[in-house]
């Protein structure tokens, strides 16, 4: 015979709420229908509506029982409410992205990241706010927000500038940049200037780019060169109007690994910046300068002062080892060679065009090797004078000094010719790019951008 036994009664659950459901509930913004499927206690109801809050720790540190009533009409209203959220969201961001916004503007790069913040916090805004309103309280014009958006909504990961080449195809290829950047990171271009570069690779044909161009795109690959350390601008010293006209003259001190003192001497062309001669020798005298001179003399100036009747000058310093100059110019008699002292009385100018050519001598190529000896400085200036001869430069509108030397003249319209038939082809060869974004939607993209793309990437 079995016993009934009372079966025990089930534990009750306590349940804890919210303190903002309790505060709404006490304004009565929750409905009765909710207060059932929740399964709230009409006591727990009773005690919150009666309830003032004063008795909860902390209460003396908040005003809400004197703001009731308006907190109470606030959230009654989800227009109000919707606006306020908005002002909130513009006043979280607006410090920091107007000093972003002012930043990228005064270094003139503006990052994608930085737009698209900018884009999605508008857009956020705009549910609320006039767009007029929103821009003019972050400080920017309609046409750059449009721009921003425009590039921000046809992103593309697939591109280092993050913007479709579809879409604004003006923008550098993918083959255009392989080539920058190899060029860029090329050993044999280490010494250099990225304005260079550009001028060697539109001169071969490889790539027609403005140097800006590559510099942009130097930063946004992360190639990083050494760039020398920023000077004042000097005003314009003297300059000729055609090769072998004026000639400076100077030597510089160089110290190999072995502390051993190389003295450099220079001879250069002032219309064209080439170096007509060099000799590097381990002492400072009259004797090896004059060699030097001799040298250039007997191999250009000479047949250049057969040629014209116009006289040659010849500026120096005045320095001990140049006092031979002027022995030497009365040797060259009835050939017409003028010496000038730098900043004398009857010369004022300096010679700082040959002592720019020093210091890139010295610091674009000599201070990049580790050079044991003399010996070794000698064999390396063998490779890096004629390499500096022959390298773009910028004075030179991108040619070379031996070209200027041998009366190669800059042809400007052939050089923009060259760089609208590479924009031609880089707007096609963009145009036939398919990137993982790329679908039926950006073709209605690049219907209504139209030309914007192309002026504007």
């Amino acid at each position: 015979m079995s016993s009934l036994c009372p079966s025990a009664p089930k534990p009750r659950i306590r349940r804890s709420w919210h303190t903002s459901f309790k505060i709404k509930v006490k304004l009565g913004l929750i409905s009765q229908s909710i207060l059932k499927t929740e399964g709230v206690p009409k006591s727990d109801i009773s005690r919150w509506k009666n309830d003032s809050f004063a008795d909860i720790a902390g209460a003396e540190y908040s005003n809400l029982d004197q703001n009731i009533d308006i907190v109470k009409e606030f959230l009654k209203h989800p227009g109000l409410v919707r606006f306020v959220k908005g002002l909130i969201c513009l006043l979280r961001i607006k410090n920091n992205l107007i000093e972003y916004i002012k930043r990228g503007l005064l270094l003139g790069r503006i990052t994608h990241e930085t737009k698209e913040l900018v884009v999605h916090a508008v857009d956020r805004a705009r549910t609320v706010f006039t767009l007029d309103k929103i821009l003019g309280y972050f400080k920017i014009s309609v046409a750059r927000f449009y721009l921003w958006h425009h590039q921000v909504k046809t992103k593309c990961l697939e591109t280092v500038t993050k913007v479709c080449p579809r879409v604004y195809p003006s923008q550098l290829s993918k083959s255009e940049i392989k080539i920058i950047s190899d060029m860029l990171q090329d050993p044999r271009f280490e010494s250099w200037s990225i304005f260079a570069i550009a001028a060697q690779a539109h001169k071969e044909g490889i790539l027609s780019a403005h140097p800006s161009t590559w510099s942009r795109y130097a930063k946004l690959l992360n190639i990083k060169r050494e760039k020398p350390k920023s000077r004042r601008n000097y005003p314009a010293g003297i300059r000729a109007l055609s090769p072998l006209r004026i000639l400076h003259l100077d030597s510089t001190l160089y110290k190999p690994l072995d502390n051993s003192k190389v003295y450099i001497y220079l001879l250069m062309d002032n219309f064209s910046r080439f170096i007509l001669a060099w000799l590097a020798s381990l002492r400072c005298c009259g004797e090896d300068c004059l060699k030097n001179i001799k040298t250039a003399y007997w191999k250009y100036i000479l047949p250049a002062l057969q040629k014209s009747a116009q006289p040659v000058k010849l500026v120096s310093d005045g320095g001990p080892e140049n006092k031979v100059i002027h022995e030497f110019t009365k040797e060259t008699i009835p050939f017409d060679i003028q010496w000038l002292i730098a900043q004398s009385v009857e010369f004022r100018q300096s010679n700082s065009m040959i002592e720019a050519v020093n210091k890139t001598v010295k610091y674009s190529f000599l201070y990049r090797q580790d050079l044991p000896n003399f010996a070794a400085t000698v064999k390396y200036l063998d490779t890096a004078i004629p390499e500096y001869n022959n390298r773009p430069h910028s004075k030179l509108n991108g040619l070379a000094p031996q070209e200027v030397l041998n009366g190669v003249v800059f042809d400007k319209e052939a050089y923009q010719k060259k760089i609208e038939e590479a924009r031609i082809m880089r707007i096609e060869e963009n145009r036939r790019v398919r990137c993982a974004n790329c679908d039926e939607k950006l073709e209605k993209l690049i219907i209504t951008a139209g030309g914007l793309g192309e002026n504007r990437a």
